[in-house]
C-alpha cells in the first residue's frame, strides 16, 4: 500500500528529533526532569484532562530486585468494523509469528552471467524508480535535476496518487523477485552485489508485509511530528524553476494538495470507522499541526520565494512575471491554506476513541512492530533483542554519567566554534584524520519560519537532487541558544548526515542505495558521529564520556519507553515502573509531558526505535569489525563501513570481513 505517495520521509532527515530528556544544568536530580523540555510538548489549557494528566502524589521507591516486566493490560476487543466500511475485508493480519529463514529463503544463482547481468540489473532498478515514483511530480523533480536521464517524465503534476492495493503491490514485487533472481548473483562485482542483496532483502520484506493489509491500518495517515503536512513548505521551498512552465506546474501541483489531502483525511476517517480512532488529544495535537500552516496564510515565506525563484527565469517578461505571482497567490489563498484548514476541521469531527491504544492492544500488532521495527533498526534483531540491549546499553550509560559527575566532578561543557558556518569550517577542517574525503559539494543555510521554531528540532539536513553534490540545505531553528551547537551541526553536517549523504553517493552507482536507505542507517551513522564530536572541539576523555553519556541517556530513555509501550502493551504507569526499577532511581512520574510522550509513541510507533536502536547496531558493527581487524586505524575503519554503502548491518558487516578476509 502507498499511505502517501510522496515520500516525505525519505527527502527530510530531521536531526536531533529525539525528545531533549536530559537536561544540562541544575544538580543529578534535575537532570532527569527532563520532559519539561520535550520537543512533541506542546502547551495546553489548565483544565484539559486535569484528572487524566496529573502527577502522582507518591513516588515510586526503586526495588532492589532485579527489574520485572508487568502483567500486560489486556489488549482492546478486537475492532468491530462498520459494515459499509469498503476497507473492511482487509483487516487481514498474520496468524503465525515471522520467520526470518521463510521470508528470505536461499536461493540458487540465476543463469544470466556476465556484462549482461550488470546491464539487466541496472534495468531492472531503473524500471522499479519509474514504477514507484513516476506520476508523483514532487519526487522526480526533487529527487534528481536530470530526471530524464533515469527515465523519469513529469508530463502529469500531482502529488501522486492515493492507492490501496495490496493485490496489486503483491504483483509488483514478486515481478521484481522474479527478474531479480534470473541473474548469477553471485559472480557480479561489488556493488552491484552490494545493490542485489538489499534490493532483493528489501523486496521480500515488503512481500511479507503486502500479505497482511490490515497492518495499513494500525497507526494514524498523520501524526503531529513527522507526516506529510509538517514537512510540506520545506519541500515546495527547494522546487526550482528553469522555464515558465516550470512555474505554472508549480502553480498546478499546490492545486492539487487539495484533491491529494481530502483522499488522505478520507482514508484517517475510514480507519477510525474500524475501530482504529486516535483520541480527541491526539487528533486535537495532529489539527494544530493544520492549524500551523493555516496561520501563514496572509504572512507565507512561500510569496517570497516563489517571486525570488521566478527571477531564475531568463528572459521572462514583467507581464508574466506579474501574472504568475498573481496566479501563484490566489491559488495559495483560495485552495491551498483552505485545504488544510479543512484538514484540521476534518480530524477534530472524527470520532475519537476514550483511550489511547498502542499497536500492541490490536490483533497483528506485534508482528506489525517486528515488521517496522526491522526496516527502521536497518537489522534483523528483533525487538526482544534489542530490549535487552538498550536495557544494558541504559544501565552502564547511567553508571558512568553517574560516576564522572559524582566522581570525577564532569558537567559538560559547551562544544561550539560559534555560528553555523563557523562550526562547518571548523569541522570540515578537522574531520579528514578519521574520514574518508568527499567530492566538492555546495551547501545552503535556511531559517526556521518562526511559526514552526517551538516544534521544530534545533537542526535539518535536506538533500535533495540527489544526482549531483550541490543540493544541500542545512534548516535552522534560531529560537534560543543550543547548548553544544557543534555536536548538532556535527550530526546534521560534517561528519554526520551531510557527509554521509555526499560520501555515499559518490562511491555507489545505484540510487535505489541512497534514495531508500533505512533511517536506522542514517540516523545510527549521524548519533555515531555526534557523541564523539566533542573530541573535536578539544574534550578531554572525561568530557568525552560524559557528554556521550549525557546525549545517549536521552535516546536509550525514549527507546525503552517506544519498546514497551509499542511492543510489550506497557501504559503509561507501567512506563514509569519498568524503567525507574532498571535505573534504581524515581526517574520518571506519569506527569502531562510524559503522557505526550506516551502518545507519541502510540501514534507513531518505531520513533525513538531508529535512533536507538540503529545507533546501537551501528556501534556494535563498527566493533565486530575492529575485532576482525585490530590493526585498522579509526579512518580506515570507517572507510570500510561507508565503503559497505547503506545495506542492512548484517548485510555490510558480511562485506567488509569478505573485503578484509
Amino acid at each position: 500500500m502507498k499511505k502517501t505517495a510522496a515520500k516525505f520521509g525519505a527527502l527530510l532527515i530531521v536531526f536531533s528529533m529525539m525528545l531533549s530528556l536530559v537536561s544540562c544544568s541544575g544538580d543529578f536530580m534535575d537532570r532527569f526532569d527532563f520532559l519539561k523540555e520535550t520537543r512533541a510538548t506542546k502547551s495546553t489549557d489548565d483544565d484539559e484532562d486535569e484528572d487524566e494528566t496529573k502527577p502522582s502524589e507518591t513516588e515510586t521507591e526503586p526495588s532492589e530486585t532485579e527489574p520485572s516486566e508487568p502483567e500486560p493490560t489486556d489488549p482492546t476487543p478486537e475492532p468491530t468494523p462498520a459494515e459499509i466500511n469498503e476497507y473492511q475485508k482487509y483487516l487481514i493480519f498474520p496468524t503465525e509469528p515471522y520467520s526470518y529463514d521463510k521470508v528470505h529463503p536461499e536461493h540458487k544463482p540465476g543463469s544470466i552471467t556476465g556484462e549482461e547481468a550488470k546491464e539487466l540489473l541496472k534495468e531492472i532498478e531503473l524500471d522499479y524508480l519509474k514504477e514507484v515514483i513516476n506520476g508523483n511530480y514532487v519526487d522526480t523533480i526533487i529527487l534528481f535535476d536530470d530526471y530524464e536521464a533515469y527515465g523519469l517524465s513529469v508530463d502529469e503534476v500531482s502529488w501522486g496518487e492515493f492507492e490501496f492495493d495490496p493485490e496489486g503491490d503483491q504483483e509488483m514485487i514478486d515481478r521484481y523477485i522474479n527478474r531479480l533472481l534470473e541473474l548469477d548473483f553471485e559472480n557480479l562485482d561489488e556493488g552491484d552485489r552490494i545493490f542485489f542483496d538489499k534490493f532483493l532483502y528489501d523486496l521480500e520484506e515488503s512481500a511479507y508485509a503486502a500479505q497482511y493489509p490490515g497492518f495499513s491500518f494500525l497507526t494514524p495517515v498523520f501524526n503531529s511530528l513527522t507526516s506529510s503536512q509538517c514537512e510540506i513548505l520545506f519541500i515546495l521551498d527547494v522546487i526550482t524553476f528553469e522555464t515558465k512552465e516550470d512555474a505554472e506546474r508549480y502553480i498546478e501541483l499546490l492545486a492539487d494538495t487539495d484533491r491529494y489531502y481530502d483522499e488522505l483525511c478520507e482514508f484517517e476517517e475510514k480507519r477510525a470507522e474500524l475501530g482504529y480512532a486516535l483520541t480527541a488529544d491526539s487528533y486535537e495535537e495532529i489539527a494544530k499541526t493544520f492549524d500551523s500552516i493555516v496561520e501563514q496564510k496572509d504572512d507565507c515565506f512561500l510569496y517570497d520565494t516563489f517571486e525570488e525563484r521566478l527571477d531564475n527565469i531568463k528572459d521572462l517578461s514583467s507581464a508574466d512575471k506579474e501574472e504568475l505571482i498573481a496566479s501563484h497567490d490566489q491559488v495559495m489563498k483560495e485552495i491551498f491554506f483552505p485545504e488544510f484548514e479543512e484538514c484540521a476541521e476534518r480530524m477534530r469531527a472524527i470520532e475519537p476513541s476514550e483511550t489511547e491504544y498502542s499497536v500492541y492492544n490490536f490483533e497483528g500488532g506485534q508482528e506489525y512492530y517486528k515488521m517496522i521495527a526491522r526496516k527502521l533498526s536497518n537489522s534483523n534483531i528483533t525487538p526482544e533483542e534489542a530490549s535487552d540491549l538498550v536495557d544494558e546499553y541504559f544501565v552502564e550509560t547511567m553508571e558512568t554519567y553517574v560516576d564522572l559527575m559524582l566522581s570525577a566532578g564532569v558537567s559538560g561543557t559547551d562544544f561550539t566554534a560559534g555560528g553555523t558556518q563557523e562550526n562547518l569550517d571548523f569541522l570540515y577542517g578537522k574531520i579528514f584524520e578519521y574520514f574518508p574525503e568527499i567530492p566538492d559539494h555546495k551547501y545552503i543555510f535556511k531559517d526556521v519560519p518562526e511559526v514552526f521554531q517551538d516544534s521544530f528540532s534545533p537542526a535539518a539536513y535536506l538533500g535533495y537532487h540527489l544526482d549531483k553534490m550541490d543540493s544541500n540545505m542545512i534548516l535552522i531553528n534560531t529560537a534560543g541558544s543550543i547548548d553544544n551547537f557543534g555536536t548538532v551541526i556535527a550530526h546534521e553536517a560534517y561528519p554526520g548526515h551531510m557527509y554521509q549523504s555526499i560520501y555515499t553517493r559518490s562511491i555507489c552507482d545505484h540510487p535505489y542505495m541512497y534514495i531508500f536507505d533505512s533511517t536506522g542507517y542514517s540516523e545510527g551513522w549521524a548519533q555515531y558521529v555526534e557523541v564523539n564530536s566533542p573530541i573535536f572541539f578539544g574534550a578531554s576523555e572525561e568530557e568525552l564520556e560524559f557528554c556521550k553519556s549525557e546525549s545517549l541517556l536521552n535516546a536509550l530513555l525514549l527507546t525503552m519507553i517506544d519498546i514497551g509501550v509499542g511492543y510489550k502493551g506497557w501504559t503509561l504507569d507501567e512506563a514509569c515502573q519498568n524503567i525507574n526499577q532498571l535505573a534504581g532511581l524515581p526517574l520518571l512520574q506519569p506527569s502531562d509531558e510524559l503522557k505526550t510522550v506516551y502518545n507519541l509513541v502510540c501514534n507513531d510507533p518505531g520513533y525513538a526505535y531508529k535512533y536507538g536502536v540503529g545507533y546501537i547496531m551501528m556501534t556494535k558493527t563498527l566493533d565486530e569489525i575492529m575485532e576482525a581487524d585490530p590493526s585498522l586505524t579509526t579512518k580506515e575503519l570507517h572507510t570500510l563501513f561507508l565503503d559497505a554503502q547503506p545495506a542492512t548491518y548484517e548485510q555490510i558487516l558480511n562485506t567488509v570481513l569478505n573485503k578484509i578476509g
